[in-house]
């Protein structure tokens, strides 16, 4: 142990060891916690088209939405009816099939 680290252990500063540890775990953690986040959104993902639907609809549903706003939403929500009709495969058309 140098002299600096010394002075730092008496005085409750970190020592080069705890300093790699906090980075290199703090790090770790964070990737883990980050690839968490990311398969949860892909598992819930029709779940997440039908938060927006609602979400984009009560925007429009507000009384100082221009003409322009307006159009935007009805094409976005046409878009994500579209996506969930035609791309996610629902319970009923499987039974069907």
């Amino acid at each position: 142990m140098s002299k600096s680290e010394k002075t730092q252990a008496r005085t409750g500063g970190e020592t080069a060891p705890e300093r790699f540890l906090d980075r290199h775990l703090g790090n770790a953690v964070h990737l883990f916690l980050s690839m968490l986040a990311v398969l949860i959104l892909v598992a819930a993902g029709i779940a997440t088209i039908e938060v927006l639907i609602f979400v984009i609809a009560r925007k429009m549903v507000i009384a100082g939405i221009s003409g322009l706003d307006l159009l935007a939403g009805i094409a976005a929500l046409a878009g994500l009816v579209a996506i969930r009709f035609y791309f996610i495969p629902s319970k009923d058309r499987k039974a069907q099939e």
